[in-house]
């Protein structure tokens, strides 16, 4: 749209790598390596549901050894919650009888899982390392100022057991896209299952627009913004 073919092409390769089979990111970028001007052309974009989100799993063990003074010992490891969809896809319709469907572009629930994968070794060796540190330091307290020292040193550890499960909340369990002509009455209307129809009534003085769509659960109602070029 802004006349900048090199960087669109490049950007819409990028989607088109990351995307795999979906073929409005194919023919978006087939277009522009073409050189072709988007014109009366209307993109949906979803984004769906909630990301998968950090939990975190307690291990409580309380100890009795007299002769050590560790009287509990506690690891709090971190697991991670599956995505949640809000709707498998968006039906948008028009007044011409055009009925298009979003597809799958790109899947945030992937790379976040993917990426957890990669991070809890660390996480699970530091957690290691600070139960160790603990469990020594309140077997010290015991052994160099007695009892309730080594008492409040078990109590310390029991607070503290905790792991880090700050996510990005906002982000979707994923992405979906559809692109259709602007009707010649200008109006669309998206639904789903569990989704109240939504019309929109579209500028007339617009010649292209992105409807963008954010859908946290089936039932909240969804938000949008029209954004027009």
């Amino acid at each position: 749209l802004e006349g900048d073919r090199e960087k669109a092409v490049d950007l819409l390769k990028e989607a088109y790598g990351m995307s795999g089979p979906n073929q409005v990111a194919a023919e978006s970028f087939a277009r522009a390596a073409r050189g072709e001007r988007p014109a009366g052309e209307l993109w949906v974009i979803l984004e769906n549901g909630l990301a998968p989100e950090r939990q975190e799993i307690s291990i409580d063990i309380p100890v009795i050894l007299q002769r050590s003074g560790i009287r509990y010992v506690g690891t709090a490891l971190v697991n991670l919650t599956r995505g949640r969809e809000a709707y498998p896809s968006l039906l948008i319709t028009t007044g011409d009888g055009e009925r298009v469907e979003t597809t799958p572009l790109a899947s945030m629930e992937s790379v976040i899982v993917h990426e957890f994968k990669k991070e809890l070794p660390s996480i699970t060796a530091r957690e290691v390392a600070r139960v160790a540190l603990k469990t020594y330091f309140q077997y010290q307290m015991y052994r160099n100022y007695g009892f309730l020292a080594g008492l409040s040193g078990g109590i310390y550890q029991y607070v503290t057991t905790a792991v880090d499960i700050r996510t990005w909340s906002a982000l979707p369990n994923d992405f979906q896209v559809a692109r259709l002509a602007i009707p010649r009455d200008r109006a669309v209307t998206f639904s789903a299952p569990g989704c109240e129809a939504v019309t929109i009534n579209l500028p007339p003085d617009a010649d292209n627009m992105i409807l963008y769509v954010r859908a946290v659960a089936p039932n909240v109602p969804p938000a949008f913004e029209l954004i027009v070029f």
